[in-house]
């Protein structure tokens, strides 16, 4: 018995080492609105159009583990005659070591101040957040669209 308690002692020390917590630190979900400023590409009839300095704001609800992510004072080829904010509510996200990482494969887009635009269904949307870069991915209606942008200052 005396042999089989030192066994199992000793085996406790060799593992233990082995269990710590130096794994990567968990992100902190930011409160309020996070604005970003970059990159967004719109592939329209086979053509890309790169608009710079877009600016993308992201509220994030902790209890629900979704995110708002609006697209601010966008056109989205050059021949739209006018701006528009676009809203992705609710865009569900999960923690992943220091990224929030967003996932849903369709929502329903926001617009003009709250109303549904079902025709430019936001679909297959992918992304990353590092509480200082955003990356996206998703079409609107038949239009893909990537994002790549970094915290304002």
């Amino acid at each position: 018995m005396n042999k089989i308690f030192k066994c199992l002692l000793t085996g406790l020390i060799i593992l233990l080492p082995a269990c710590n917590n130096d794994g990567p630190e968990e992100i902190e979900v930011p409160e309020g609105t996070v604005e970003f400023y970059g990159t967004m590409t719109v592939t329209y009839q086979g053509t890309d159009y790169s608009t710079d300095d877009v600016n993308v704001t992201a509220e994030f609800d902790e209890t629900s583990s979704t995110a708002d992510l609006t697209f601010n004072k966008v056109k989205f080829v050059p021949a739209m005659p006018v701006t528009i904010d676009v809203t992705v509510p609710d865009v569900p996200y999960t923690v992943s070591g220091s990224n929030f990482v967003f996932s849903a494969a369709s929502i329903v887009p926001l617009m003009a101040g709250g109303i549904e635009y079902p025709a430019y269904t936001a679909t297959g949307i992918q992304g990353t957040c590092d509480g200082k870069t955003l990356c996206l991915s998703l079409s609107f209606g038949s239009f893909p669209v990537t994002y790549s942008g970094s915290i304002s200052q």
